[in-house]
């Protein structure tokens, strides 16, 4: 047998990979990872990081030896880092070698609306975004724009308040003096995720050159750019003199004048910048002669400055013999991190041929001891840069010149290297994470034993000695861990979350099933959202326990540890104990279903599928010995299903209808009524909760509420383009989608369903549903992967079904080449899941406390109950007891169609100035991504008073014109 092996296997990965995740909570640099191609030539690497955490890194790269190619191609490679290399690697632009010979030296950043934004150098400054971030890589690059002309060094970034800053050094015409044709810095910024962008402004216009440029950001909005003066490296021509700050107050509308750092004797250079944790700027730049490396710190915004202090011990090459440039990023507690090229040794021997890359830490009063990343011995390490994701997780990448072409590009090998680290911890929790942590580990042992009762038989048959039987055990411990421990603070608390717990909470608090806003009871939502299958839980979980997020996954997370029994209990059942075993961890660890994402927070996907496994094992079984009451039991656990999940009610019908129709032309096996009864029980269920909501939750009527409903749900549910379906197809092909063996899978299960093959007829059924699901999501849907979630979750039975079938046909193997095989599958399965599961398990026990509750406790602390808080971040709306203002639920329509189908913006259809301006404003990550809040009309009418976790709050200035709401 090959799956009681594969199980002590895969236990046995687990346990390594999870002792490894609560290892990472100390700051410990990974091994370094090389990102770019051993043919080709890379350097000037960039990184960002998205909201689940998740790199980003781009780098130019071109053909080497160049001087083989005169007119070699440079190119913007593009990956998602990890410890083990590159995933969905691509290159997603190409400067034609003919043009002359300009290095792409790309820059990027995620954007508060979740896109991926990159900028690039074709001899003029190109601008592109990725429509959406996919499993693959980047999907639907946007056409190459235009920003300005003949750019060298550039820089991308993202505001507090989602502006996208961008920023190069483009020779001119005008600079005659010390240095013609020498390089001004221009900025461009966005305040509509890219889509327009302003006109290029000078803001250095110096008589000498002007490289590096680099922002810096604070809470209030304040703007600074700094940037290296009076050497132009490209041109070649200029002397290092200074290096200079500008300072903006608008966000970058305007600019003031440049001031400058200087040093007796010598000239500052290869600048950066950040703001601390007090507010204050922190700069730290190089000597162009004494090798010297320094920081100085500004708590005025840039006009005095602290005395200039050495790092001791740390010391550079010659400025005049690199093109390197130091990078700084700040964490959630505030604390500033620092990387750079340097060397150790004595500073006066110009031989040493010793240089590593640095990390250094600024905890607003000193810095750290130098940590290295990576030291080399005659290879010369440049150009780091470091991204900081969910608050204390940093990656670093930096590129390396050969030892033997160090400034030799032409004939250099340079690579693109890449490691990431983990912090210590919060500085501070969440009083609702503290005070509820254990509450989960009651909740999880319990759910842990009475689990391991249900599975004990299933584990006892499929594990042949003792060994395996405890493998089995420890499996069944590790899956409990990942749905329980510290559900507070991962995943992150988001949009749709927000709104399904508002509803148990309301319900609790007011006996109103509805959401609360400072208008009253909004009665709409409920119709669509959750049904009593989550919601009755939930309030009954809050009633009890207190309301909090931890207290609301715990349900979610009980009913992933119940669809985990269930699907093995199915897959058992259709195939036996080997397909039940692989494709148990097949669904758990398979990155595009995300089974322990959504296992984990407040959402319908995980209880909805409980509902509909476990129907399917009550239905299929009861075609072999038909029952009414089975077929009635079966069509209510249908419509829990479609109630938890409303989206589920579309393949529910569909495929029972078409399931009917196979019984019928093909099978010929099953009573109609297998299907009739299923049909009507669940369609009753369904139509007579929606009915009733529809009808008397509220004072609307029955025909205003059933058009919001329409409206609301179908631009997401009900859609139709081209480009949309492109982009679905290629989500569900590729290594996260079971290793691209999706559709391989799904066509062998026709094979599987044929009349002269065991279970044939419950292989069909599944099929049909899993067909009809994922044919919605890619045909008619708005293409967000969770959508495929019940074809992803129940494709993984046919998925296994294939491997142990093709490890079966070599059953007349020799024993070497049978064992050979047997690896290779279980080698195939490992490495489909078990990096999911790491990635999980190290985001689970390192993770910040989510900002979402920073925020709340801000607050509660410092704002009053009465005033009123426009906002559209309903995770905040749930986690405090403040009177919100939220945008009607049409409007989520209009927010839709904007997002995922480039639409006009929700803000042309909402004015939340009236009828009467709110107190105060909170924008968030979801305000970010559809622009509900114009920037221009809270910069004349509000101010920021905070910008806490991610959420910027903006209090009212503007005096009241019409009579309070």
């Amino acid at each position: 047998m090959i799956v009681p092996r594969s199980v002590l296997i895969f236990a046995a990965y687990l346990g390594v990979f999870l002792a490894g995740a609560v290892r990472s909570m100390a700051l410990d640099w990974t091994r370094p990872t090389r990102l770019s191609a051993l043919d080709r030539s890379s350097w000037f690497p960039d990184v960002a990081v998205d909201r689940a955490g998740q790199a980003h890194a781009v780098w130019s790269s071109a053909t080497r030896p160049k001087i083989l190619d005169r007119f070699a191609d440079d190119t913007v490679e593009y990956c998602r880092p990890s410890t083990g290399g590159c995933v969905a690697a691509q290159a997603l632009a190409t400067r034609n070698g003919r043009d002359g010979n300009y290095n792409t030296r790309p820059a990027v950043v995620v954007g508060s609306d979740f896109r991926l934004q990159l900028l690039w150098r074709s001899k003029d400054v190109i601008y592109q975004q990725s429509a959406t971030i996919g499993l693959d890589g980047l999907d639907d690059l946007s056409e190459p724009r235009k920003l300005g002309a003949d750019g060298s060094y550039l820089n991308l970034a993202s505001g507090p308040n989602g502006a996208l800053h961008a920023a190069w050094s483009a020779t001119t015409d005008t600079e005659i003096g010390p240095c013609p044709h020498c390089a001004d810095i221009f900025v461009s910024r966005s305040t509509d995720g890219g889509s327009t962008w302003s006109r290029p402004l000078n803001v250095s216009n110096t008589d000498l050159g002007s490289e590096k440029p680099q922002f810096a950001f604070s809470p209030d909005g304040t703007v600074y750019l700094a940037w290296e003066e009076g050497h132009d490296f490209y041109v070649g021509k200029g002397q290092p003199s200074a290096s200079m700050i500008v300072v903006s107050h608008d966000s970058g509308l305007t600019w003031g004048a440049p001031t400058t750092l200087s040093y007796d004797g010598d000239a500052p250079q290869s600048v950066a910048i950040a703001v601390d944790v007090r507010g204050s700027l922190i700069v730290v730049w190089r000597l162009t002669q004494g090798r010297g490396i320094y920081w100085q710190t500004s708590s005025d915004q840039a006009h005095t400055w602290s005395t200039p202090l050495p790092f001791p011990g740390l010391s550079t090459r010659s400025v005049f013999d690199e093109l390197d440039d130091y990078d700084m990023a700040t964490d959630a507690a505030g604390r500033v991190h620092l990387v750079l090229s340097a060397t150790t040794a004595d500073p006066d021997d110009r031989n040493s041929k010793h240089y590593g890359v640095y990390h250094l830490e600024w905890n607003g009063e000193s810095w750290s001891a130098a940590d290295p990343i990576m030291q080399y011995a005659g290879d010369v390490p440049e150009w780091p840069r470091i991204a900081v994701g969910l608050g204390n997780q940093f990656h670093v990448v930096w590129f390396v010149r050969d030892a033997p072409h160090v400034m030799d590009s032409e004939h250099g090998a340079y690579s693109i290297w890449y490691s990431r680290a983990q912090g210590s911890g919060a500085t501070t929790r969440a009083e609702a994470v503290s005070s509820r942590r254990s509450l989960s580990w009651i909740w999880g042992a319990t759910a842990a034993l009475l689990v391991g009762l249900l599975l004990a038989p299933a584990a006892w048959r499929s594990a042949q000695s003792f060994l395996l039987r405890v493998a089995a055990v420890i499996s069944l411990a590790m899956i409990v861990w990942l749905l329980f421990a510290r559900l507070g603070v991962y995943p992150l608390p988001w949009f749709d979350e927000g709104v399904h717990l508002q509803l148990p909470k309301t319900l609790v608090q007011t006996g109103v099933y509805a959401l609360r806003s400072s208008d009253g009871f909004e009665y709409a939502a409920p119709t669509f959202g959750i049904g009593p299958p989550l919601t009755l839980p939930l309030a009954a979980v809050f009633a009890t326990q207190g309301i909090g997020l931890i207290q609301a996954r715990l349900v979610i997370a009980l009913y992933a540890l119940c669809m985990v029994v269930a699907f093995l209990r199915l897959a058992e059942w259709v195939s036996g104990p080997a397909v039940a075993s692989i494709a148990t961890l097949l669904l758990i660890g398979c990155p595009a279903a995300a089974f322990l994402e959504y296992g984990r927070e407040g959402l319908g996907e995980v209880p909805g599928m409980f509902f509909v496994v476990t129907g399917l094992m009550v239905w299929l079984r009861s075609m072999d010995a038909p029952a009414l009451r089975s077929f009635i039991a079966a069509g209510v656990l249908f419509g829990f299903a479609a109630l938890a999940k409303p989206q589920f009610i579309i393949f529910l019908a569909a495929g029972v209808g078409a399931a009917w129709a196979a019984n019928v032309l093909y099978y010929r096996h099953a009573p109609h009524r297998a299907f009739v009864v299923v049909l009507l029980t669940m369609g009753a269920l369904f139509a007579g909760w929606e009915i009733f909501v529809l009808a008397f939750a509220g004072p609307a009527g029955f025909g205003e509420n059933l058009a919001l409903l329409l409206q609301s749900s179908g631009s997401a549910a009900l859609s139709s383009s081209r480009w949309m379906a492109r982009v679905s197809l290629r989500k569900l092909v590729g290594w996260p989608v079971y290793g691209y063996t999706l559709f391989p899978a799904l066509l062998y299960g026709v094979r599987l369903a044929r009349r002269d093959r065991p279970r044939a007829q419950a292989w069909g059924t599944i099929l049909i549903l899993v067909v009809i699901n994922a044919g919605w999501y890619i045909f008619a849907s708005i293409g967000w992967l969770r959508y495929a979630f019940p074809a992803l979750s129940l494709a993984s039975l046919f998925v296994a079904r294939m491997l142990v079938d093709v490890f079966e046909a070599t059953a007349g193997w020799r024993q070497t080449r049978r064992r050979a095989a047997r690896f290779l599958l279980a080698a195939w399965v490992a490495g489909m899941s078990l990096p999911q599961l790491w990635e999980v398990s190290r985001l689970i026990a390192s993770s910040y406390e989510p900002g979402a509750l920073i925020m709340a406790r801000y607050l509660e602390k410092e704002i009053p109950k009465t005033s009123v808080i426009e906002t559209w971040e309903p995770e905040i709306v749930f986690l405090t007891d403040h009177a919100y203002h939220f945008p009607s639920e049409s409007l989520l329509h209009r927010a839709v169609v904007y997002v995922a189908l480039q639409g006009p913006s929700p803000s042309q259809f909402y004015d939340f100035l009236q009828p009467s301006p709110p107190d105060y404003v909170l924008s968030g990550p979801f305000d970010r991504l559809v622009h509900l809040y114009s920037p221009d009309i809270l910069a004349r009418s509000y101010r920021r008073v905070a910008s806490v976790g991610g959420y910027d709050l903006f209090q009212k200035t503007m005096q009241e014109t019409t009579p309070p709401r």
